[in-house]
């Protein structure tokens, strides 16, 4: 992730510019609170979305934030630069500060039309994998884009209705139960799954969970040799067991091992203590030396072509003492 620096030395613009709106600090950072009119609740909301975005560009220019990142608001709270968190009046919760990798902050729920009518949103109330929890942790009526990781071919996703009554909703192209798993197929690489929140009467709300399926970083075999002679692993090689026990004879000075990768496009290494050595799939490594009575640790790491996902596979070769 990346982080905006601290920036403690200001060209005089700048200096005057942040005396200027810490000067205002305690008047602008209040927040705007509603009236009983819809007019009034949705200028009121664009004052909060004004006042949020201005403290929150000052908030970044002086603290160390990392980026992207979810929601900075109980930071800037902490700092001093406003003085509560202020609750939407259009919907009576709390707004976030949302803040992309180029360090521009959004206030979410963002700007709205002042039209003095009425507008209805449908959200979703949970929002569930198979493959664990979403990032960020799932909140329906102010997170709108989820990241998820799985080496999985497929998920199920339930994804339920805040008003089961009120509105209808579609996974994909095709529609979705509220409560009911549905599964969604992966391809390699990055998925993206959409699901539409459309009430009987108002907009539309979309969420959208960036999936992302790396290519293998499995082993299909690890072989352990001295010349000609191969030695067995305990417990058997499986893709999915990742440390190994193996003896040889005493007379034996040193070994190779082969590994062989699920994806030849993966990336091998062979780790030695503090030394790394690339290896190829399916090619023995150099030969690997060993003391009387030494048990040596040989750890081959793999990784994946795609999503940077690493294995790593670790055998423990013992050379006895006589």
């Amino acid at each position: 992730m990346k982080r905006v620096k601290e920036n403690r030395g200001f060209t005089l613009l700048e200096l005057l510019t942040v005396l200027v709106i810490m000067s205002a600090l305690a008047v602008i950072a209040i927040p705007i609170f509603m009236n009983k009119s819809v007019e009034a609740k949705q200028v009121a909301h664009n004052m909060n979305v004004s006042m949020l975005e201005s403290q929150a560009q000052l908030y970044l220019i002086q603290e160390d934030v990392e980026l992207p990142n979810y929601n900075i608001i109980n930071g800037m709270l902490d700092a001093g630069y406003i003085r509560e968190i202020p609750i939407d009046p259009l919907d009576g919760l709390p707004f976030v500060v949302e803040v992309n990798a180029e360090g521009v902050p959004s206030a979410i729920p963002g700007m709205v039309d002042v039209t003095g009518v009425e507008t209805n949103r449908a959200y979703l109330s949970g929002l569930t994998t198979s493959e664990g929890p979403l990032t960020p942790t799932f909140n329906g009526g102010r997170y709108f884009e989820y990241y998820l990781t799985t080496e999985s071919s497929s998920i199920s996703l339930t994804a339920t209705l805040e008003d089961v009554n009120d509105a209808t909703m579609t996974l994909n192209t095709g529609n979705l139960v509220s409560g009911v798993a549905s599964a969604v197929n992966l391809n390699i690489g990055s998925n993206t799954v959409t699901i539409v929140v459309t009430p009987h009467t108002g907009i539309p709300q979309t969420y959208r969970i960036n999936v992302t399926r790396p290519s293998s970083a499995y082993l299909s075999n690890l072989a352990l040799k001295s010349g000609h002679s191969t030695y067995s692993l305990t417990p058997a090689f499986a893709r999915g067991t990742f440390s190994y026990d193996a003896a040889v004879g005493v007379t034996i000075i040193g070994v190779t091992i082969t590994p062989t990768a699920e994806d030849d496009n993966a990336t091998l290494k062979l780790i030695l203590g503090s030394t790394t050595t690339d290896l190829t799939s399916g090619s023995p490594s150099g030969i690997i030396s060993l003391a009387l009575g030494e048990t040596r640790i040989i750890k081959v790491e793999v990784t994946s072509n795609t999503g940077g996902v690493k294995k790593v596979y670790t055998i423990n070769v013992t050379r006895p003492q006589s």
